[in-house]
This record gives C-alpha cells, structure tokens and sequence, in this order.
C-alpha cells in the first residue's frame, strides 16, 4: 500500500512519527547532552568493592570500624627468683598483665586486679610507676587491631608468690620467664620495646 501524497505531491509523513524542529536537534548535538545513566551501585546491582557512593559522601571508609581509645593498666611483676610474669591471652598471643581501667579505679587499682585476674599472683609490692605507651590492639596475626588504641601505664612491682593460676578464661596461662627471654615472648612488637626500654631499671631493682 502506497503512503498517501501531500498537496505538493510528496508522501505525507505518518501522524505518529515526530521529528524535533532542525534547530532543537542541532542545539543537542552541538551541546553533547545525552541522557544521564545511572551509577552501578543505584541500579540495585552491588556496589564494586573499593568503590565510592557520589554525591551522599558515604563511601566504604564510612563502613570501617571506628577506632575505639581506652586506658589500660598493668605491670611488670618479679619473683624473689628474678623471674618476669608474662600472660596468655586467649591462646594466641603474650603480653606482659594489663587490662582496661574500670570506672571508678586508679590506674594503680586497676593493675593489680587485672594482674591477679590474669595470673593469680595478689601478693604485690608496689616499687615504681614506670611509665606508660601507647598502641593498637594486637590482632590474631600479632599485627595491629586499629578497631581499640590504648594508653597503657606500667608499674613495677615485686611478689613472694611462686604458683600462678588464672582466673579470666581469656587468659589461659601464666609464666614466669627469665628477664633476658621474656622480649622474644612478647607479641605486639610495642611490648617488646617497651620492655627493652626498663630492662636497665629492672636489672637495678633485682640487684637490690
């Protein structure tokens, strides 16, 4: 079937077929306007690892674990033997006994119940605070748990106590280790520095 002509002749276009007017179709060429597709992750499909949400701000850094400041308190403990507590913690890694201060303790207080709760050992005599550092929490790998940092301040103290039993499931075990192996024990590699750090004031006390 043949298209219907116009008066001047031609084939009459279709009702249903619309052509913008030339200048509208030149204008959007020249301008480069094309319609806007939607970004992956506001289609419904799942957002690429790695990637970033746009104009919210949000983006998988929001996501990430907030780290978390706390204040801990522990100690270095010798025996009359010369020997150095040091602690299990939940079978994966050592450390020398601390654990977070409680509301409504001294740092003092705190260091003594976390030592006897780690090790048994309650017979304490206070010798010297001697001093405090800080880092991240030790993660399975011994590496750093950026999730809790801690300020943690020491106190060297002396016991008469021989026989260490555990009370906190989340400290297994307890040793008492000589002063120049008790580095290579530690975990965290702050521990370690930490307590290389004492060594000369802990060899000046035992001497005592």
């Amino acid at each position: 079937m043949k298209a219907p002509l116009s008066k001047s002749g031609k084939a009459a276009r279709p009702s249903w077929v619309r052509i913008p007017p030339f200048p509208q179709i030149l204008f959007l060429e020249l301008s480069g306007i094309r319609r806007a597709r939607e970004p992956r992750h506001c289609r419904g499909g799942a957002q690429r690892p790695g990637s970033r949400v746009g104009a919210s701000g949000n983006s998988t850094l929001s996501a990430m674990t907030k780290t978390q400041r706390v204040r801990c308190a522990g100690g270095v403990v010798i025996n009359r033997d010369g020997l150095i507590l040091v602690v299990n913690q939940g079978g994966y890694s050592w450390s020398l006994p601390k654990g977070h201060i409680d509301n409504g303790e001294d740092a003092l207080e705190a260091a003594k119940r976390e030592i006897d709760e780690e090790s048994g050992v309650n017979d304490l005599e206070f010798v010297a605070d001697i001093g405090s550092y800080e880092r991240y929490r030790t993660a399975l790998d011994g590496g750093d748990d950026t999730s809790e940092f801690k300020t943690i301040t020491m106190f060297l103290f002396k016991t008469t106590q021989a026989e260490l039993k555990p009370r906190d499931p989340k400290n297994p075990e307890a040793r008492w280790v000589p002063k120049d192996k008790v580095a290579d024990l530690l975990t965290h590699q702050k521990d370690k520095a930490f307590f290389r750090s004492v060594l000369q004031k802990l060899t000046l006390e035992m001497s005592e």
